[in-house]
């Protein structure tokens, strides 16, 4: 079926008022455009003539940004700071759209990427990241779990881009035990940092969303067949997603292991590809349609913009 066939056939179906909920660090995603003049003169420093920029919503609140293209209601749990960053945060506004800021004296991180072009294609010559992990307190991870509860959603999505919010294993269990608790379903990512894999912390989730180099940091000499995927299985007690990429993805469902290719399209920019994958592979947990999901991230490195934040910084 094709993607256009799918979204007219399953959009708005078998959405509730807010069926989704959606734990994570925010990322603001800061690009800024130029076209290519040449080389400085003083150093071998390429050199442009500034173009536009613009601010979009990445890491967790790029799953939200996915999920509510997808028709999904959502409720997103992340920190925030006071300050022009936070607000962009605070500031968002979508009628599917329940967000629960938890107050960060930490700035949010921020993730510059300069971009220059020449001719038909656009080159990334640098990228500067700013902020600094958001550490919940008890008093606000007791809050967490009292949201979950009181909203009592059909889904729990965990997203993990090393922000803060998942940093005490504890309270990870425990958000995790209180779902099980309430038969509510947790899928759950973590994006592996210079610091090494803690997809452990996220053991009993219903399913666990890994790419292949994130398994390659918990089994080094992880490769794609059944006695791997089961031994992932067993390791975290969850059913296993590892994202291939171009290649698609490979699920084990702790029955049987299956491989879903991915369709072939023009590459522009693969930044956010996972965090639109695993949307996609959320707004259906029912069926986990996982041709669907690598159908949608597909699409979306065929774009170097995702949606723009509305707000704009003064």
């Amino acid at each position: 079926m094709l993607l256009k066939e799918y979204m007219n056939n399953k959009i708005g179906k078998n959405m509730t008022s807010k069926d989704v909920m959606v734990i994570g660090d925010t990322i603001i995603d800061h690009s800024i455009y130029g076209k290519a003049v040449g080389l400085s003169l003083e150093t071998p420093t390429m050199k442009g003539v500034y173009s536009y920029e613009e601010y979009q919503y990445g890491g967790a609140a790029n799953v939200v940004n996915n999920l509510l293209a997808l028709q999904k209601g959502v409720v997103f749990v992340t920190c925030a700071s006071y300050s022009k960053y936070g607000d962009m945060i605070r500031k968002w506004s979508d009628p599917r759209l329940d967000i629960v800021c938890l107050d960060s004296e930490k700035e949010n991180l921020v993730k510059s990427r300069y971009w220059l072009s020449r001719g038909d294609s656009y080159y990334k010559v640098m990228q500067l990241n700013r902020g600094d992990s958001a550490l919940v307190s008890e008093t606000q991870h007791e809050k967490i779990l009292s949201i979950i509860k009181n909203n009592n959603p059909k889904l729990v999505v965990l997203v993990d881009y090393r922000g803060g919010m998942f940093d005490n294993p504890m309270q990870v269990k425990k958000i995790i035990d209180a779902c099980v608790k309430e038969k509510i379903k947790v899928i759950s990512s973590s994006q592996t940092s210079d610091k090494g894999s803690r997809h452990e912390y996220f053991k009993n989730s219903s399913l666990i969303c890994m790419n292949k180099q994130e398994a390659l940091e918990i089994n080094p000499s992880f490769e794609i067949n059944e006695a791997q995927m089961v031994a992932l299985s067993c390791l975290l007690n969850s059913k296993i997603c590892v994202t291939l990429g171009s290649d698609g993805a490979v699920y084990y469902d702790e029955k049987q292991m299956t491989i879903h290719p991915s369709p072939i399209v023009d590459v522009v920019d693969t930044c956010g590809a996972g965090d639109s994958f695993l949307a996609a592979l959320c707004s259906s947990p029912k069926e986990l349609n996982i041709k669907f999901s690598n159908e949608w991230a597909a699409q979306s490195v065929t774009s170097r913009s995702r949606v723009p934040v509305a707000v704009q910084l003064e």
